[in-house]
């Protein structure tokens, strides 16, 4: 057996019993509930997070390093980076509509929304995208990356239907499994886009973050009509911008298509 997946079997079993532990009622962290659950949460997903990145890295799936390709990326980046500020309940705390009760938790529920971020985005566009990827590229799929693209948000979508057996109603679910689809193509083309994960990551936990932070630290009715006036005009901006990004990769692909043929 080679030295990496000895590695990796290695890694996923520590990673399992880590886990199984951190899942057992009576394990507690603190005796705020609050920031016991946060903490649990984090350590669970931190570990599958540092599974997966062994994973990626010894099979060679995805290039984990923090590194900018091209400085014009950044502002490619601009409008992705707008979605998730317009998920912050800004107009609703300045009203008082909405407050932030416990704002010492703030960095942990930061803490919090990288890692699932980490998990999510490795998961999705790092490992099933490329499994995606490869599998149309061997059937000589055109429109290649129109397709990955399509498929991992589509999974990503699909996969929040698992809230159900949570407890959660059928159109919240329905509605998530709606939104999570596009951020998932909004994801999986950052990476694309700029072959740098960590931007998608990144993205990723600040829209979680502007979207838990009266959820999980305060009270009130935070999504108000600024909130959503927001969200669709920068919704609407971000999602032509991908398109048209989509658009240019696939007229590229198609192009060295042609000349390699």
């Amino acid at each position: 057996m080679k030295k990496n997946n000895i590695i990796i079997i290695i890694s996923f079993f520590i990673s399992l019993a880590i886990l199984i532990v951190f899942q057992i009622p009576g394990i507690i962290l603190s005796s705020d509930e609050l920031i016991n659950d946060l903490l649990k949460e984090i350590i669970s997903r931190i570990t599958i997070g540092v599974f997966l990145s062994i994973l990626l890295v010894l099979k060679n799936v995805c290039n984990l390093s923090f590194k900018l390709n091209e400085k014009k990326d950044l502002l490619w980046l601009i409008p992705a980076l707008f979605v998730a500020i317009a998920n912050f309940p800004f107009s609703a705390l300045i009203t008082g509509l909405a407050t932030i009760e416990r704002v010492e938790l703030i960095p942990l529920l930061l803490l919090k929304c990288f890692s699932v971020g980490l998990v999510e985005d490795l998961l999705f566009v790092g490992l099933f995208r490329t499994i995606i990827y490869e599998i149309l590229e061997k059937k000589n799929t055109k429109h290649l990356t129109f397709y990955t693209i399509l498929l991992t948000a589509l999974l990503f979508g699909l996969s929040h239907l698992f809230n159900l057996a949570t407890g959660a109603s059928i159109p919240s679910t329905l509605l998530q499994v709606g939104y999570t689809f596009l951020m998932g193509a909004l994801f999986t083309t950052i990476f694309i886009k700029t072959k740098n994960i960590w931007f998608s990551i990144i993205i990723h936990m600040l829209f979680d973050f502007g979207g838990m932070i009266v959820l999980k630290l305060g009270s009130g009715p935070f999504q108000d009509i600024i909130f959503w006036i927001m969200t669709i005009v920068f919704g609407l901006i971000a999602g032509i911008h991908i398109l048209y990004t989509i658009y240019k990769m696939d007229k590229e692909e198609a192009n060295k298509e042609q000349i390699i043929n």
